[in-house]
């Protein structure tokens, strides 16, 4: 046990930057700060701390040994208390765009609340990311999952419509059949996600006026209300 003291004691004044201030941080006397030190010094056989109290190079490799060692003995006498382990260090997700800014985010902010030991690193793209390859802890697909692929399991369902702003209906009528829109002015979004998996597919050509490959950002400036067509 007084080696893990001796950790301890080490951190704390690491951190603190000073024997004075470690010894505040852990409740005890300066002078047990400097036995402390000393006898760990003298036991390992090398300087941790310099007189200016910046660690050697063998004193950091020491610190973050240290750490180490002391988490994994605080999550094991967690464990043998009957509690449970606090969550901690990095958590990489993935979303796409639009799907990870309206619901993704939100979630995360609430669960860094719950959990503040843990570090959430959010990749929203509209591609399928390989999770082995870009490190990618938890993925949210929309869509068919390839066969083969990682173990998934279903959270929702997103049902299609088709949708148009109440200035767009004033202007050209309320069309009844996709057909209708070949003439019409309109902006054409590409997306790697295929509409025709699940649907009868109704081929079409319009007169695009624009491109984009933004579905989130397209919807915003096309209008902030806007008037369900169909459910279908």
């Amino acid at each position: 046990m007084a080696r893990f003291q001796e950790m301890r004691v080490l951190l704390a004044v690491t951190e603190a930057e000073s024997f004075a201030g470690g010894a505040k941080l852990l409740g005890i006397s300066p002078p047990s700060v400097t036995r402390a030190i000393a006898a760990l010094e003298a036991r390992l056989g090398t300087l941790l701390l310099a007189r200016s109290l910046r660690l050697t190079e063998a004193g950091q490799r020491y610190v973050e040994d240290c750490r180490r060692i002391l988490l994994e003995l605080e999550e094991a006498e967690e464990l043998a208390a009957g509690g449970s382990v606090r969550p901690r260090g990095r958590l990489t997700v993935t979303a796409p765009v639009m799907f990870g800014e309206l619901y993704l985010i939100p979630r995360i902010a609430q669960y860094l609340d719950t959990h503040p030991d843990v570090e959430v690193n959010a990749l929203l793209v509209d591609r399928v990311v390989n999770m082995m390859e870009e490190g990618i802890d938890v993925a949210v697909r929309i869509g068919s999952l390839p066969e083969g692929d990682h173990p998934a399991l279903q959270v929702g369902q997103i049902r299609p419509v088709v949708c148009a702003s109440p200035d767009f209906l004033d202007r050209v009528g309320r069309p009844r059949h996709p057909d209708e829109l070949r003439d019409k002015q309109n902006i054409h979004i590409a997306l790697p996600a295929q509409l025709t998996q699940r649907c009868r597919a109704q081929p079409l050509k319009p007169s695009t006026a624009s491109t984009s490959t933004s579905m989130a950002r397209i919807t915003v400036a096309a209008c902030a209300s806007w008037n369900r067509l169909s459910d279908t």
